[in-house]
């Protein structure tokens, strides 16, 4: 069932369209967990401030609300490189993959549109003037849509690397899960890994959110967003490590011990974890540290470094019966490939300065 890639080539080295397909997969990913992480931690502020009648938490998630589809768009322009990359490294099992999961995969678009027109909604004027209960709604909503969309990634992802469950998805009708005992796993570590992410996130941007008469609703989105990411940070870890003996013993052999660059990555990756830990720590206890709320993002950007480098590794070690690097003909093209670069650096310059011109406007008061 695997397609043939012999009359297939690439313009340049497979191990640059790995290294780059980690960079790239990286920065979308940072954006599309805030997103997903941030649209929960607003849910989150908006039912306990309906329910309790908080009005500072409302406030707080209405300060986080508008940065959710500045974020989501970017991750969106970030997504096109790495899913090229995957197309280009892995067509043969890619698209089976998204093809054997049919409508449920067609209906992440949808899905995606609605949740994104959502989160517009929810910061609108008109919404301000609806019953709390609808406000808080929507955006839940919102956040149940982006979490599909988490879930079908995944699931597609589990299945690309799982060749041999093809065959069962066509004869078997309609099935849902892969039968792999690292699938619940890693989707709740992704899941849970968003929610460090949103919160981190909101921390670190509170002080540039809103308008400098709201001191109170960016002192209590920080606040509950260091909660959020802590708590989360320690869930994960348990998670991770559920995660890392689910895999197959030889891959998580390899994962533990550093004679591989998967290895490395993961081990890496570790390290990030501790030092955001103490650091997220701290930035609770000194809430006043804008400084450690930094150093916190930087660490968290680390991390999902670290941790898509292990899993383009351990993509590498399920499918190397059926595929290696290797194969590929190489038919070098450095006028395409300095074409990419050259976009790439300026999309992410361009990226950079809008985010100035949405937040630059609005200094933090100091601390």
């Amino acid at each position: 069932m695997i397609p043939q890639i012999e009359h297939l080539s690439l313009p340049g080295p497979p191990w640059l369209f790995v290294a780059l397909t980690v960079l790239t997969l990286s920065l979308h990913l940072v954006c599309v967990f805030f997103v997903l992480g941030g649209s929960f931690l607003a849910s989150l502020l908006e039912g306990l401030g309906v329910v309790f009648r908080r009005q500072r938490l409302r406030d707080a998630a209405r300060l986080l609300t508008p940065v959710l589809p500045l974020a989501l768009s970017a991750g969106i322009t970030l997504g096109v490189a790495p899913l090229l990359f995957i197309q280009a490294l892995y067509p043969q099992f890619f698209y089976p993959a998204t093809v054997l999961r049919g409508y449920w995969w067609l209906a992440v678009v949808f899905v995606l549109i609605v949740a994104f027109y959502l989160l517009y909604l929810g910061q609108s004027e008109q919404a301000k003037g609806w019953r709390n209960l609808t406000s808080a709604i929507i955006v839940r909503l919102a956040f149940i849509g982006f979490l599909y969309v988490a879930l079908m990634y995944t699931l597609v992802s589990q299945l690309e690397t799982h060749p041999a469950e093809w065959g069962s998805f066509v004869n078997g009708g309609l099935r849902f899960w892969v039968s792999d005992a690292s699938t619940w796993p890693r989707l709740l570590h992704n899941v849970v890994g968003a929610l460090v992410i949103g919160g981190t996130g909101a921390a670190m941007m509170a002080p540039y959110v809103g308008t400098s008469d709201e001191p109170d609703a960016r002192a209590t989105l920080a606040s509950w967003g260091l909660r959020l990411a802590l708590s989360a940070l320690l869930v994960q870890i348990a998670l991770g490590i559920w995660y890392l003996f689910s895999l197959p013993g030889e891959l998580t052999k390899a994962f533990c011990l550093p004679r591989s660059w998967g290895g490395w990555f993961w081990m890496l990756g570790v390290f990030f974890v501790i030092g955001l830990a103490f650091v997220l720590f701290f930035a609770l206890v000194r809430s006043g540290s804008a400084a450690a709320r930094w150093i916190g993002a930087a660490l968290v950007c680390l991390v999902v470094l670290g941790m898509v480098g292990g899993r383009e590794f351990a993509k590498l070690w399920h499918l190397r019966d059926y595929f290696t690097l290797a194969e590929w003909r190489v038919e070098s093209s450095q006028g395409s490939f300095w074409m990419f670069a050259i976009l790439l650096v300026a999309g992410i310059v361009v990226l950079l300065w809008a985010l100035r011109l949405a937040f630059g406007s609005k200094p933090p008061e100091s601390e």
